[in-house]
């Protein structure tokens, strides 16, 4: 077995807070099976500053279980470099492996020759990009990349969330010269996409009393569910145009929201969705409830009829992938989604939901009418979502490649002969076209013999064409 060094972020699904992200899932789909395949753990989570509590006081919180040694830190903790490489040189790992972007950045900048798996859990670049547009600053995508650049120059292998995703990384590895004459034929990346959490241990304590019917809504309410944070991606203007139409239609449909704003990401665009709903004469079917214990999230999914998952048009919707439609599949709860991501096309072609087009009010009003005038339907969908998502996306099915690799990491071919491209300027220097021109005359030798390559050279060299003549 190996020692495995993971860092990751907070919170775990298993914990009971208010705010649980889709990073704390991630790093949860990594360690689960990582550690039921009896390896040994070190994991290391910095602590989202979207989900800090009162409790975490602790600059850090260190605990033991069996196999697994467990450190909760503050962001300033975990940036602090030289905590992090105490850790690592302490626990003597034979890999390292970074669950989502952040926590891959930090890996990298380990001073350690133990092979590291990066996991690009979403194109960090596209997120940048709608980041950009809704801050009004182009600096994002800047400061991103840089933190992109560290992973691709370090990682000997990296998962991504799509397939989609995969082709955008094989890119980007290509703009950071990893792809080269040592690494031709090797298999950089692996795609891992979401997987439905494994949280017995929140399961226990969802509340079996009704939390939103009868409380919040009318008994006989028909539910439209968003659950998690609004992120810089989501569409609120036409989400908030499409159930201003229903609600004229039926009276007895009510939109409840359990999330909002991301704290340090997004605090922008949940806050424009609420200044929306304070000017529509149906502001009270409008159900906002914020960010609620992650183990009331599951009652909440329980008493509703259908989830709701929209996008705007977007490279981050394409690359990416969507967590709340994994967990409301492994929940039996129905599933409208904008048509964007890998994971919604996999929902259209196999019935596992209903899908419209990004920002399509109109579409999207006829889907919610539907649905809600089509029970059977809905609740056909859910089961055969349920089954599928069981049978393919369980943390165990979807980390194979991790698991494979874990068992015995190894270093990318080209980790000790491969240049950066920052390291030099364009146009190419000297040395480059000499390296070039070199390799170029012992080809020639090798496929033509001397006489060819002498040729070869002289069709190929001005000066030396000119004292022939």
């Amino acid at each position: 077995m190996s020692k495995v060094l993971l860092l990751g972020l907070n919170p775990l699904p298993t914990q009971n807070d208010i705010c649980t992200l889709a990073p704390g899932k991630r790093t949860w789909q990594f360690l689960n099976p990582l550690l039921k395949n009896g390896h040994r753990v070190c994991l290391i989570c910095s602590r989202h500053l979207a989900a800090q509590q009162k409790s975490d006081q602790k600059l850090v919180n260190a605990e033991e279980h069996g196999n697994l040694i467990y450190y909760s830190v503050t962001q300033s903790v975990f940036e602090n470099i030289h905590w992090l490489q105490r850790i690592h040189d302490h626990f003597e790992p034979d890999c390292i492996v970074g669950a989502t972007v952040y926590p891959s950045y930090m890996a990298a900048q380990l001073n350690s020759d133990r092979p590291l798996w990066a996991d690009l859990f979403g194109h960090i670049m596209a997120e940048a990009q709608t980041k950009s547009k809704v801050f009004t600053d182009n600096y994002y995508v800047a400061r991103l990349w840089n933190q992109e650049k560290a992973i691709l120059d370090r990682a000997d292998v990296l998962s991504v969330v799509s397939q989609p995703q995969e082709y955008a990384t094989i890119g980007e590895l290509g703009a950071r010269f990893r792809l080269n004459r040592l690494t031709t034929g090797y298999q950089f990346t692996h795609v891992i996409p979401c997987s439905i959490s494994n949280t017995t241990t929140i399961e226990k304590t969802v509340p079996e009393k009704s939390l939103v019917r009868g409380v919040h809504v009318p008994e006989n309410a028909f539910i439209i569910l968003w659950s998690g944070g609004y992120n810089t991606w989501t569409d609120v203007t036409t989400l908030f145009s499409a159930l201003e139409e229903v609600f004229s239609r039926f009276s007895n449909v009510y939109f409840v929201s359990t999330g909002g704003e991301i704290t340090s990401h997004d605090e922008i665009t949940y806050k424009q969705f609420l200044k929306q709903i304070q000017n529509s004469r149906y502001r009270s079917r409008f159900v906002m409830r914020g960010w609620i214990p992650f183990n009331e999230v599951a009652a909440y999914v329980r008493e509703s009829n259908v989830g709701i998952n929209i996008d705007l048009f977007s490279y981050e919707g394409i690359l990416g992938s969507r967590n709340r439609l994994m967990d409301w599949m492994h929940s039996k709860l129905p599933i409208i989604t904008s048509e964007l991501c890998e994971l919604s096309k996999v929902i259209k072609k196999h019935s596992l939901g209903i899908t419209f087009q990004p920002e399509n009010t109109s579409e999207l009003v006829d889907v919610l009418c539907q649905t809600i005038t089509n029970s059977v339907m809905l609740e056909s969908f859910a089961e055969k979502a349920f089954d599928y998502c069981n049978r393919y996306y369980s943390a165990d099915a979807t980390t194979k490649p991790l698991q494979e690799w874990v068992v015995s990491p190894e270093k990318a071919p080209d980790h000790v002969d491969y240049f950066r491209p920052d390291s030099f300027s364009v146009p190419e220097t000297f040395q480059h076209l000499f390296r070039h021109y070199k390799a170029s005359i012992v080809n020639n030798i090798r496929s033509g013999g001397l006489v060819h390559t002498a040729q070869w050279i002289l069709a190929r060299t001005p000066g030396l064409r000119r004292l022939t003549r």
